[in-house]
């Protein structure tokens, strides 16, 4: 949502409608004005997300993660972060994907099975602070790389997305990475590089 007021309206009315059906039903606000953690892209994503069930990942993403894990859990939050930083959860969800006839030992392989055919890197031709990271303009070149579907009979490339994204409040200098986009042909890493362009605003110190 664009405001907070409507995602509170939003949010509301799926806790009302859970409660009319008998389940209870949690909603929290997370900031959008940037992506959350440093990965954009089906593959990229899952990666990231091992990284936090193995007790690291971007912090931004394990805060969110242990928000909701709270509302559900029933243990505490200091709990909840002993099972991510001792292999816990990492060790419930290898589980998990085993009893999907998955092979957890092909998990830390990940980035290398899904791994796309170009990686470059969006260079900041100015130094700064990352004062904007916009999550729309990232999501819509994600889109057009063919990590999400525009209609239902689309097909998804999971290796294509971004990764290693900048984060707000970030200071860079010139020549720095601002992020790298995975793509499989070279003017689609055109195309992209030229919305993260826009996407991402350094300002002076």
């Amino acid at each position: 949502m664009r405001t907070r007021q409507d995602a509170e309206a939003l949010a509301a009315s799926m806790v009302a409608v859970g409660k009319e059906m008998g389940v209870e039903v949690h909603a929290i606000l997370n900031p959008m004005n940037e992506p959350t953690g440093r990965a954009v892209g089906n593959a990229l994503e899952v990666f990231e997300a091992l990284e936090c069930l193995d007790g690291g990942g971007p912090a931004d993403l394990r805060e969110i993660v242990l928000d909701l894990s709270e509302k559900i859990a029933g243990v505490s939050r200091a709990e909840l972060e002993r099972l991510l930083d001792d292999g816990s959860a990492r060790g419930r969800f290898d589980q998990l994907v085993a009893a999907q006839c998955g092979s957890p030992a092909d998990l830390p392989r990940l980035g290398e099975i899904q791994k796309a055919p170009l990686i470059r890197e969006v260079i900041a031709s100015a130094g700064g602070v990352v004062s904007r990271v916009d999550a729309g303009l990232v999501g819509q070149a994600a889109l057009q790389l063919g990590a999400g579907r525009v209609k239902a009979t689309d097909g998804v490339d999971f290796s294509v997305g971004f990764d290693k994204f900048v984060k707000c409040g970030q200071p860079i200098h010139a020549g720095q990475a601002v992020c790298r986009i995975h793509t499989r042909a070279t003017e689609d890493s055109d195309m992209a590089e030229a919305m993260i362009e826009k996407a991402v605003k350094i300002s002076a110190l």
